[in-house]
């Protein structure tokens, strides 16, 4: 199956066909390794370790954390900005 590589704002990617996304259970933010063969002539992506989750939900969980914080100190003034 022949692909293009394409641009994706200051980088460029490749797209994954659905029937392999699918049968390999991908989905959007799930993170693929990407190496190459032995000889350096092929290109190798395996799913990684790290499906979307991991990483990136301890990154949300962080970021609620500071949101909710944010929000409790500077609740008053947040408050009588949103009257104006």
């Amino acid at each position: 199956m022949t692909r293009k590589i394409i641009k994706i704002g200051d980088s460029e990617g490749v797209t994954i066909p659905k029937n392999i996304k699918e049968k390999l259970n991908l989905k959007a933010g799930d993170e693929l390794e990407v190496q190459l063969d032995k000889e350096g002539k092929q290109i190798l992506l395996e799913p990684s370790d790290k499906k979307s989750g991991g990483q990136n939900d301890k990154r949300k969980e962080r970021i609620a954390k500071l949101t909710a914080s944010f929000t409790d100190k500077y609740r008053k003034d947040l408050e009588a900005l949103a009257e104006k």
